[in-house]
């Protein structure tokens, strides 16, 4: 299992995400230990600040992520990435966004990961309310696994349920309109005796 998030919105969904990482970011990697891993794309960890900012990165942390570093350009990259192996399942809010993908290690080769199993969602509303911290959705995530209860929403209802719902009401409004669509054009057809 695979979580992704990714957050670059807001200045103070950044700060809040960068000082709940330094606060927790060792029990978060305990919690969640070989079961999962949580990555935050476009961030990364690194001995040289020199070589970090020649490269255009910029330190984020002070505490667990004090040598932890953030380039633009990497996010943009993960982010398209992302983007296209989920053939359009996700695309980036420009808020906080979590994505959690099925992956494993083969005995031999490469990770695989599994696009089709994409959840998504958004960890804040549009006017900016959290809908899961971090830490709840860590919590969440690595209970689900460990109880082996196989909730295919791993937990994450509140924040991957409002997406399929949006989801499933986009479709039944394509249907609708492609049926409505349909009779207009065979009343059409019938009126002008074609």
């Amino acid at each position: 299992m695979i979580a992704l998030r990714f957050v670059r919105g807001r200045a103070w969904e950044l700060r809040r995400a960068i000082q709940t990482l330094d606060a927790r970011g060792e029990y978060f990697d305990s919690r969640t230990g070989d079961t999962w891993d949580l990555f935050f794309p476009g961030y990364h960890k690194s001995d040289n600040a020199y070589l970090e900012e020649q490269a255009g990165s910029r330190r984020v942390g002070s505490g667990f992520a004090q040598d932890w570093f953030f380039n633009a350009n990497d996010f943009n990259l993960f982010r398209a990435h992302v983007e296209s192996a989920s053939s359009g399942r996700w695309s980036y809010s420009g808020g906080t966004d979590l994505v959690v993908v099925n992956g494993y290690m083969p005995d031999v080769g490469d990770i695989v990961i599994d696009w089709e199993s994409t959840l998504l969602g958004s960890l804040t509303d549009a006017d900016g309310t959290q809908t899961l911290t971090i830490a709840q959705v860590i919590e969440r995530l690595t209970t689900d696994l460990e109880s082996g209860t196989e909730d295919p929403l791993y937990g994450l209802e509140a924040v991957v349920k409002r997406e399929i719902e949006k989801a499933e009401k986009t479709a039944a409004r394509d249907i609708t309109v492609g049926a409505l669509a349909g009779v207009a054009a065979a009343f059409a057809k019938a009126r002008l005796g074609l």
